[in-house]
């Protein structure tokens, strides 16, 4: 799947985002964004306003693809004409601005708005996140060692049934309003992620 980025935007969502981003802060993002889409097998184009350049400027850095628009060209129109482009293909627009998202969705594409797509990398990325050896999704959220606590946490975890809410399925159980197709598309892509 292709993850199309509005990277300001993404910034913006990120509590340790500044006004003004140096070039290693810039590349650590890039790196980041990288990294999760070689972990989850997605293309991440990430598009920046701007640049060095007149026009856009592409560059493939930390196995992410990086725009930068230029001075003739936003970021966000740099999108909806990649959007418009790139239609046929799977893809998902990480961006919170409602006009990209309007676009997006008149074309079919599925989006997430920034600050939820960010929780998502923040969670793939945690690596000493891991609690135990079993692929359940189950996630340390601090940093903070107690070995009673997190034994306890792990046997509880396994005992406690799940709800039905926390189940998805892709059909209606009775009783239960379907899906449309916009959410189904949509959950199906966040599954993906």
């Amino acid at each position: 799947m292709i993850i199309v980025v509005d990277a300001y935007n993404l910034l913006h969502a990120m509590p340790s985002y500044k006004k003004t981003l140096t070039d290693q802060e810039r590349n650590r993002f890039i790196k980041q964004l990288g990294m999760y889409g070689r972990r989850k097998d997605h293309k991440m184009v990430v598009v920046f306003d701007g640049g060095r350049f007149e026009w856009p400027n592409k560059e493939k850095l930390h196995s992410a693809y990086v725009v930068y628009s230029g001075i003739h060209e936003s970021a966000d129109d740099y999108i909806k004409e990649y959007l418009h482009l790139h239609r046929a293909q799977e893809m998902l627009l990480v961006s919170s601005d409602r006009e990209i998202n309007r676009v997006a969705d008149h074309l079919g594409i599925a989006s997430i708005n920034s600050f939820d797509f960010y929780q998502l990398l923040k969670d793939a990325l945690q690596e000493k996140g891991s609690v135990g050896s079993s692929s359940e999704d189950i996630v340390k959220m601090t940093d903070e060692t107690n070995a009673a606590i997190d034994e306890l946490m792990m046997n509880a975890a396994k005992n406690m049934p799940t709800k039905a809410e926390d189940l998805v399925h892709g059909t209606a159980r009775s009783g239960e309003k379907k899906l449309s197709k916009h959410d189904r598309v949509l959950l199906k892509k966040l599954h993906k992620l």
